[in-house]
């Protein structure tokens, strides 16, 4: 497990930048959460994501999947002189030690007929992780976001459905068309692409679904047209020829 200086973090600049140049504030390497359940690449530019949990890696899919979505910056650090100031206005101690920033599991901006809008997410396993040095930590990020104009929310991992999870991530390897290898593979592009739509709250039958949308190379054709038609539109729904 790497240990890296809060100095250091500053000057690697982490915790700035947008989209795939975003620089998280903590690598999942460096709290011993590592593996394919915490670091992916984000499906659309393509960035290391760095979750620190598979909570909060099925939290992050579930956002993402939103049309709406424009952004997440994962681990994103809080200010550490407001973060002070709130802990001692409110009376609390500082998390880790007065030296130590907090962090944000996410900050997602979003597309809003009214323009961008950010909100801040805090990802649990369940309301009993809410400890009494949980509550107290809670309470000073909520205070902050508050300051900040912004609306923290919290996400309870085990109320995201696991199959809903597991279909974004076994479709979203598809994404990209350069990816796509086999019918079923193009199947799952189109799912990912949201060109058709289907019920990602259960087990998806991708064998039906090729037999159903890809009976023969015209159909392909089709779909290719579609999607080639749509890129700067990129979520169509297609039931049906």
């Amino acid at each position: 497990m790497s240990r890296i200086t809060e100095k250091t973090k500053i000057k690697e600049k982490r915790g700035t930048g947008k989209g795939a140049d975003y620089k998280p504030w903590i690598l999942a390497r460096e709290v011993g959460s590592i593996g394919t359940e915490s670091v992916f690449p984000d499906w659309k530019h393509g960035r290391q994501i760095q979750c620190l949990s598979q909570g909060e890696a099925k939290a992050y899919r579930l956002l993402r999947w939103r049309d709406d979505v424009a952004d997440i910056r994962e681990q994103y650090p809080l200010d550490l002189d407001l973060t002070l100031a709130i802990a001692r206005r409110i009376g609390l101690p500082h998390p880790h030690d007065r030296k130590t920033h907090m962090t944000t599991d996410f900050l997602v901006t979003y597309d809003t007929p009214d323009g961008k809008v950010l909100k801040a997410y805090t990802v649990k396993p369940n309301i009993s992780h809410f400890t009494d040095y949980v509550l107290k930590n809670f309470a000073i990020e909520q205070a902050y976001w508050g300051v900040k104009g912004i609306h923290l929310e919290v996400i309870f991992s085990d109320k995201i459905s696991p199959v809903f999870a597991e279909n974004i991530k076994r479709c979203v390897r598809y994404y990209d068309l350069k990816s796509v290898q086999s019918k079923i593979d193009f199947v799952k592009f189109l799912i990912a692409r949201k060109i058709i739509k289907v019920d990602m709250y259960h087990n998806i039958d991708f064998p039906k679904l090729v037999g159903h949308y890809l009976k023969t190379g015209e159909d392909i054709q089709y779909y290719n047209s579609v999607y080639q038609q749509t890129r700067a539109s990129p979520y169509p729904v297609v039931h049906g020829k």
